[in-house]
Formats: structure tokens, sequence, C-alpha cells
């Protein structure tokens, strides 16, 4: 589930405190929350108050104004504040704010706060966060059922990771596992936010925990065969046990699985092909078959192995940044930039955008030729970075092709600034020597 009806209150708000996908309103509505995050709750609140009820603000933005206020005064265990505040503002975002301090003071408030939405989303039927609240609410009140038809909802009206994530859950929790890996599929390509990206994660830790189930009889030895590879490194004797156990239970994905880990460790890499190879057959949800399959054919050479089963394994798990990566950086290789790039740029939104995510995508996407994207990567982590060799080198390259395509002088001014720079800490490197001649040649070339 993504919410219990018996969490506290205050946490439960705050669960419900996360965006839908929504832009912020105005600086003041980043400002308090920045200060919150700083855990200035009551200036936070004191700033937010004047904002719940302008009229001048498009009614998402007044939503979320709305949802931020009443989170704050959660914190502070003011909510009572809220009800005299609301009654100024226009009846549907009054619903709203009513329904988030209904639920705010205890589960117990779960119900009314779904009528109050309901009121609400009649009165704005095009507002794609009053049916998407209304989907979390309801999966807090373990009704998965009735949650899905508002969030099918909310995703026709602004297609968002949060919607997308909510929607996977209470299809996991009617059973309907595939259509709910289908959703998560869905969430990295969605601009998804950290949280978005937990609460996928989580659904795919579900689901892999209920591929994985062990038989009662063999829990035991099977624990202790995970225990003798995991934190006692002993390969052989784990596989030992777990032969053992296969005798009785040949069908147990699981088992083989571990099989195939320990004979890997144990540098047997064909004996773990067939186990696990085995285990992907028996259980087809577990992204560690594949992912390790991957691993296995990328040392051997088979490329093209390699690449079917890493994919696989993101079909299983997308949130798999190694992976990810992998994969990406093959298809690099083997001269798919653009495959690449479309891969390499949703590792780096899954994990927050990191140094080496960014220079990957910005690599894919320059060998693909979308030079204005490229740029976009290596001019952010430069900002960071301005002394960095193989930044000033891209920058460099980059700019000068634009500048032969566009024709624009200043370009070729920017691509001799990064030349310059690249070359003060590797100027005997092949590439700057390149770079340096074709922009000594166009500037000769430029008029007066």
């Amino acid at each position: 589930m993504l919410l219990r009806a018996s969490a506290r209150p205050l946490a439960l708000l705050s669960t419900l405190a996360l965006a839908a996908g929504c832009p912020p309103a105005r600086g003041g509505l980043d400002q308090a929350r920045t200060m919150m995050a700083k855990g200035q709750l009551r200036e936070a609140c004191s700033r937010l108050r004047p904002l719940v009820s302008r009229r001048d603000l498009a009614h998402h933005d007044q939503l979320k104004t709305i949802r931020t206020w009443v989170d704050c005064l959660a914190r502070t265990g003011d909510l009572q504040q809220a009800d005299r505040e609301l009654a100024s503002v226009d009846e549907p975002a009054r619903l709203y704010g009513r329904a988030l301090v209904a639920v705010g003071k205890g589960p117990s408030g779960l119900p009314r706060a779904v009528k109050l939405l309901a009121r609400a989303a009649g009165r704005w039927p095009g507002e794609a966060e009053i049916p998407y609240r209304m989907g979390v609410l309801l999966l807090a009140d373990s009704q998965p059922s009735a949650a899905l038809p508002h969030l099918e909802r909310a995703s026709k009206l602004q297609d968002t990771a949060a919607a997308a994530v909510a929607r996977a859950h209470a299809l996991l929790d009617l059973g309907r596992t595939a259509e709910a890996l289908q959703q998560v599929r869905r969430v990295p390509t969605l601009q998804p936010s950290q949280r978005d990206i937990r609460r996928g994660r989580a659904l795919i830790q579900r689901v892999s925990r209920r591929s994985r189930a062990i038989p009662r009889s063999v829990r035991k030895p099977y624990r202790a065969a995970l225990d003798l590879l995991r934190r006692r490194d002993l390969a052989a004797e784990c596989a030992r046990t777990i032969d053992g156990i296969l005798l009785d239970h040949p069908r147990l994905g699981a088992a083989h699985t571990l099989l195939g880990l320990a004979q890997l460790r144990l540098g047997n890499a064909a004996d773990a092909v067939v186990a696990l190879r085995r285990a992907a057959k028996l259980n087809s949800l577990d992204a560690t078959n594949p992912l390790y399959l991957a691993v296995i054919y990328q040392k051997r050479g088979q490329v093209e192995r390699s690449i079917v089963n890493y994919r696989k394994a993101l079909d299983l798990d997308p949130f798999l940044l190694q992976a990810g990566r992998e994969l990406g950086q093959l298809l690099l290789r083997q001269g798919r930039s653009r495959e690449a790039a479309e891969v390499l740029e949703r590792i780096a939104v899954l994990d927050g955008n990191s140094d080496a995510s960014q220079r990957l995508a910005g690599r894919a996407h320059m060998a693909a030729g979308a030079l204005r994207r490229a740029e976009r990567y290596f001019s952010q982590l430069a900002r960071h970075n301005p002394d960095d060799f193989e930044l000033n080198l891209r920058l460099g390259q980059l700019l000068f092709r634009r500048y032969q395509e566009e024709g624009k002088p200043e370009l070729l001014k920017q691509a001799s600034q990064h030349s310059r720079r690249a070359a003060a800490s590797h100027p005997s490197d092949s590439e700057v020597e390149e770079l340096q001649m074709q922009l000594r040649q166009a500037a000769n070339s430029e008029p007066e």
C-alpha cells in the first residue's frame, strides 16, 4: 500500500504532501518550502497564509499552495487555524483544503476527506490533483478498486510520475501484476521526483518479494545458504546447501538464482549461466537473473546477448542503475548512440543527475548529433568544474560543430575559450590539437 490508515496523523499528512507534478505557483511558495526544509516552520506558515486566499493564482497553483500550507500547519500542530483561513477561499479549493485538514487530524478523517474531494472534483473537473488525491486517500483506506478510477482520471488530465506510481500500487493490490509493472516502467520517462522514484522502487521490491517466496519447509536452509554467500563469502558451502534444497524443490526459482550467484563467485561462469537461465524461466519477474546473465555475457564479449539481458533486467526493474549504465555504454560502443542516449538520459534522472550519469548522457547525445542536449549536460557540470579537461574538450568540440552548422561567430569564440582551457591541462592531447587546428582555420576564414 502507498499509505496505511493506522499511520500517525502528522506522518500521514506529510506523506500526502507529495506533489502531483504541478510547477511552483509563485516565488513565495518556493521560499516557504525552502524554509520548511530548513525547519523554519512557523515562518513558512506565516509566509504561506496570505497566498492561500489569493484569487489570481491558477487553480493548480492554488491547490499546491493550500497543500503546502496545510502540511506546514500540521507539522507545527496548528491545524485549527486552517478552517478559519479556508473560509475566505473559493469553494472548490476550500473543499480540497478541508479534506487535507480532515486527514491531517487522523486516519478517521479519511472517509470525510474523500467526500469533500468528490465535491471539489465536481466544481473543478479539469484539475488532475483532486482525483489524484482522492485515489491516494482511498489507497490509504485499503480500497484499491475504488482508488483506481480516480487515479486513471488524474493521469488522463495530467500524466505524471506520481499518478503512474499510485496506479501501479493500486493495480498490484488488485493482483494485476503485469499492468502494475507496465505503469511503473513509465515512471522514469515522466520527470519523476525522488519521492516518485522511491515509491516506484518500493513497488518493484513488493513484486520481487512475492516472486521469490520460499516455502516454509526450506526457509531455514535457504537463509543459511544466503548467509554463507553474502556474509561469510563461502560460495562452495552455499552451493552445496542449495543443491540439497533443489533435490526436493527442483522448481524453486530463488534457489536456482542463489546457486547461479554462488557459481559465479566460484568462477564457474558456465554453471552460473545454466542456473540463472533456469531461474529466469521459473521466476520471470526477478530482474536479478537477466542482470547477472548480462554481466557474464559482457565479460565473455557476447555483446548482443548482454544487451538483450540488460534490457530484460530493466524491463523488470526500470530503476536498476547498474543495468542502465552498462547498457547505455554498450550501445554507445556499438555505435547505437540514439538508443544509448535514451537509456542514459533516464539513468541520469533516476540517480539525481550525478556527475557520472550526466557525463555519460552528454557523450551519448553528442555522438547522436543532439548537440544542444549534450551541451546542456556538459555546461551544467562545467559550472561546478570550470577547469575539467573532458568538459572543456567536449564543449569546445560541440560548440565548433554548432558553429559549422549555424555560422555564428560567438559560437566560434566560445569553442576557442573551452579549447584553451582543455589545452591548459592536456596540451599534447590529440583531440585538443585537432580541435585547435580546426578553430584556427575557421578563425582565419572569418571575414574581417
